[in-house]
């Protein structure tokens, strides 16, 4: 402020001394004291702006409850009624729903991410604007200080841009997750029908076997009860030799011959039969056990070639299932390291871009200076002449 004074003093000097002398004094000053009365307000309007930023980044942190990085119009009049006469100073909004509009750019009724720093970017350039009008005021002892506020403040923006990029990363990853488990949840599915589909293969093969090997013992059942099938088992050929011997003799009268034949064929008939009934027996048996064997290895055979299937079944599906892994770990460590590389390059752009504008700037109003205090003395010299 002792600029400000000094300011001022010179002015009442001169007015006291042109009351004094009659005489109207002009002064070679290229500022108004106007001018400075308007810089300097607007310098103490702006003097706290870093510490507001802080709070106003603050209390917008504890409005997104959800952390979701968005903030709707009910969390912003939160925001507005907690800094509401500081936003008023700054912003001249007269309550949150001016506020709201102010700065929600694409006009969806959220802040998003990039909204919420165009707010410290707005306040941002209203200082730098504030510190060149110091400058130009020739207040530089404010103009530094200010200054000094503005590279303060490009940094808390740096930093909050950071901490909502990181959210914004964090989000993403969490999606392409979820995006990722249900990519898998659906290949899981899919797999699952594929197996439920050949157990029913398997299921109807197998129930196709056993209607076979039904039949087939059906078949050898009828086979084994015909006549034709019996008789393929002889009696010994002595029977029929005592048998004609006993017809002889009964022929001829040899009763008792006859009578003695009948009593040895009467055991021999009965051993006969019993042998030839055990011979059928065993032959049913024998039949029957060579299907069964046959119809084991067949249905064995069919059950093992339907295990292979389902191998190759499980063996596709691991194939496809660590293809889908890679896939999915593959894009998630390239979202990772691409976030990374834009973190970088978005910090270091926004740590210099602006001062490098800020360079540029100086560069060209310097020329113009240059350009003008060249013109102004060739327009002096012409008027001396």
């Amino acid at each position: 402020m002792s600029q400000a004074k000094s300011g001022l003093e010179k002015s009442d000097r001169l007015s006291i001394y042109s009351s004094k002398t009659g005489r109207t004094v002009t002064t070679y000053g290229t500022v108004t004291n106007i001018q400075k009365l308007r810089a300097i307000q607007e310098y103490k309007d702006l003097n706290d702006a870093v510490r507001f930023a802080r709070e106003l980044y603050q209390t917008m942190k504890d409005a997104d409850f959800r952390q979701e990085g968005v903030l709707d119009e009910a969390n912003m009049t939160l925001v507005y009624e907690k800094k509401k006469d500081v936003l008023m100073q700054l912003f001249k909004v007269k309550n949150a729903r001016e506020f709201i509009e102010t700065f929600d750019i694409d006009e969806d009724g959220f802040l998003n991410e990039d909204e919420q720093i165009l707010i410290f970017t707005v306040l941002k350039e209203r200082m730098q604007f504030a510190a060149e009008a110091l400058s130009g005021a020739q207040e530089y002892a404010y103009s530094k200080e200010l200054y000094l506020a503005v590279r303060e403040l490009e940094k808390e923006i740096v930093s909050f841009q950071d901490e909502l990029r990181k959210k914004t990363h964090e989000r993403e990853l969490r999606q392409y997750h979820d995006i990722g488990q249900e990519k898998l949840k659906d290949f899981y599915e899919d797999w699952e029908r594929e197996f439920e589909k050949f157990e029913r293969e398997r299921e109807n093969r197998l129930a196709e076997i056993d209607n076979e090997q039904e039949e087939q013992r059906y078949l050898l059942d009828e086979k084994l009860m015909r006549a034709v099938e019996s008789m393929k088992i002889k009696p010994k050929a002595r029977l029929k030799e005592l048998q004609d011997q006993e017809k002889l003799v009964a022929i001829n009268e040899r009763f008792e011959e006859a009578a003695n034949l009948r009593k040895e064929l009467n055991d021999l008939e009965i051993n006969e039969a019993l042998r030839v009934d055990k011979l059928r027996s065993q032959n049913e048996d024998n039949q029957r056990k060579k299907l069964r064997l046959f119809q084991e290895k067949e249905r064995a055979q069919v059950e093992v070639k339907l295990e292979e299937t389902k191998n190759k079944l499980k063996i596709k599906m691991q194939k496809e299932l660590d293809v889908l892994q890679k896939e999915i770990n593959l894009h998630y460590h390239d979202i990772k390291r691409i976030q990374g590389l834009a973190t970088k390059l978005a910090v270091k752009r926004g740590l210099n871009n602006d001062e490098l504008r800020r360079g540029k700037n100086r560069a060209r109003k310097t020329m113009e200076a240059i350009k003008n205090s060249r013109q102004s003395k060739k327009v002096m010299g012409l008027s001396i002449q």
